[in-house]
């Protein structure tokens, strides 16, 4: 599962490399979608990892409990405390910030064609007036 979500974050880092007009129309249109289902998929991921880790804190209690023999015991512990670091924190980070950056580049969007509009429409009302 780990790897669909650290293919699904190289797409959407891979979207916001691309350059030209078909780059920022991939940013604006497609890497919302994309970015959503790495987030979605990243919280899905961290929950299951949060229900194994909590039988396998109970299975490391009762591994060893009423025997005398240790012998692989720290060995043991120190597999199970290896088992499964995942970057999910780092990776929804990354998704917020190439957000935040399409956010502005479609607020600039808005912004710019307001101020086309306005000063088409602006001209126009000025010429009809003036005629």
């Amino acid at each position: 599962m780990w790897r669909e979500i650290a293919e699904l974050l190289a797409g959407v880092v891979s979207l916001h490399r691309k350059e030209g007009l078909k780059g920022i129309f991939g940013r604006l249109f497609r890497s919302s979608r994309k970015a959503r289902e790495v987030l979605l998929r990243a919280v899905d991921f961290e929950s299951k990892v949060m229900f194994r880790d909590t039988g396998i804190r109970e299975a490391r209690a009762n591994i060893y409990r009423g025997s005398a023999q240790r012998l692989m015991a720290d060995y043991v512990y120190r597999a199970i405390d290896d088992l499964g670091e995942y970057p999910t924190e780092q990776a929804m980070r990354l998704v917020d910030l190439l957000e935040a950056g399409r956010v502005k580049s479609v607020e600039i969007i808005v912004v710019l064609a307001s101020v086309v509009l306005g000063t088409a429409l602006g001209a126009f009302l000025t010429w009809c007036i003036s005629r």
